[in-house]
């Protein structure tokens, strides 16, 4: 093995904390991209190319980052969030090994779901367009 500087090879190892964590984030940016991919799709087939293209950033922006945005400057996110002790007593369930397989199998399922769901949305907007 080739020791890396300084206190690289501790935070590079590969432990079960690290592992999780990467699970974790795997599945969660499948389950976005997903979103954003089942929110393009149809746009596409509903638009064409030409007007999706120009429109897209646009709507991406609206459905994506507005929200975070207005949600940021509400106040909402300093405590004052309807069922932030669900939401904490979620995030803590899924720090648990059994939470981890949990939530990465709901994350997987929820952009199967989501996915499918764009395919046939995107299906009935192709035959109804006419060319």
């Amino acid at each position: 093995a080739v020791e890396l500087p300084g206190e690289l090879s501790q935070v590079l190892t590969l432990d079960g904390g690290t592992l999780s964590a990467m699970a974790f984030a795997t599945t969660f940016c499948l389950l976005i991209g997903s979103t954003v991919a089942s929110v393009v799709t149809p746009i596409y087939f509903r638009l064409g190319q030409t007007k999706a293209t120009q429109l897209l950033p646009t709507i991406i922006v609206m459905l994506f980052v507005l929200p975070v945005v207005f949600l940021g400057n509400s106040g909402l996110l300093d405590g004052a969030l309807p069922g932030l002790e669900q939401i904490a007593a979620f995030l803590a369930y899924i720090e648990t090994p059994e939470g981890l397989v949990v939530g990465c199998a709901g994350m997987v399922a929820a952009a199967a779901a989501i996915l499918a769901l764009s395919a046939a949305l995107s299906l009935r907007l192709y035959e109804t367009r006419e060319l």
